[in-house]
């Protein structure tokens, strides 16, 4: 139409590529009238000199640059077209599934974390509560609701979690809060861990309040060490009890290290401290959203 070069052709087609408006519009002028080089001779005749008239190459280059403004190949859009498609399906027949793939997708920037679980909770959709028992890395669906992904918490390592899931799948759940310590114990697990397990709500199933178990994890910890360290030597119980070490402990030990601090410590003291969930919060996700 202007008589441009391939090369000069390609100037308009980086601009457009590039969405360089700027670019777009000092090569208009060129379009409708053409240029010279600097010898003088033609480099492009111009849209005019060959035949149109100025409005309708004017109106041509509108067309262009406003194609400019979002323009990609049709490979790219007919692409763009079947995954919007394809999403639009599972959200509509699969809403759960979505928005747990959705939430672990975005699983480390806490603002998207949160805006998706609000929108889960305005379409009736609960998010529950890491559990050490239940949750797996990712989010994922359970009984119609989301449960936490355990590495959604903040401070806890993907080797700990991958390890701590491969233990609960060889042996079994963790029947106690004893259980859980004793087993994962060696497992990358330290202080740090077990505190943020424990604002993020991870160990609640076990029947101990956050302030009890923020109190007592610590002695709890030394009690496992002493133990691992007696199995180390082989060192047996008075009375010749042969089962596992962890299985010998009584449940007490572990109740009164948990009610001691529980007398001696502040609520708001216990609980103070940087939010354990990725999504910038601190307590029970399945409570978040409910008016």
């Amino acid at each position: 139409v202007a008589g441009y070069s391939f090369g000069r052709a390609d100037i308009v087609r980086r601009a457009m590529a590039k969405k360089q408006h700027d670019v777009m519009e000092r090569e208009r002028e060129v379009f409708l009238h053409g240029c010279r080089r600097e010898d003088g001779s033609v480099e492009c005749a111009g849209a005019v000199a060959n035949g149109m008239t100025e409005q309708d190459a004017n109106k041509l280059f509108d067309d262009m640059s406003s194609f400019a403004s979002y323009a990609f190949n049709k490979s790219h859009a007919a692409a763009y077209a079947v995954v919007s498609y394809r999403t639009a399906y599972l959200k509509k027949h699969w809403p759960v599934p979505y928005w747990a793939a959705l939430l672990t997708s975005v699983l480390d920037y806490t603002p998207k974390v949160s805006e998706y679980i609000s929108e889960c909770a305005k379409q009736g959709i609960r998010t529950l509560s890491p559990d050490v028992n239940r949750s797996g890395e990712a989010f994922r669906a359970e009984d119609g609701n989301i449960r936490f992904g355990l590495l959604a918490i903040k401070g806890v390592g993907v080797t700990f979690v991958r390890t701590l899931i491969a233990e609960r799948e060889a042996s079994g759940p963790f029947t106690s809060l004893y259980d859980f310590f004793y087993r994962a114990a060696g497992r990358d697990f330290n202080r740090k861990t077990a505190e943020c397990l424990i604002r993020a709500g991870a160990l609640d199933g076990f029947g101990y309040n956050r302030r009890e178990l923020l109190g007592g994890f610590e002695a709890l910890m030394d009690k496992v060490e002493e133990r691992r360290r007696y199995e180390g030597v082989g060192q047996l119980g008075f009375f010749g009890d042969d089962r596992p070490v962890h299985q010998r402990t009584p449940a007490g030990a572990v109740r009164r290290a948990c009610r001691k601090a529980r007398r001696g410590a502040d609520r708001r003291g216990a609980l103070r401290g940087r939010p354990a969930l990725s999504r910038g919060r601190a307590g029970r996700p399945a409570r978040h959203g409910r008016r």
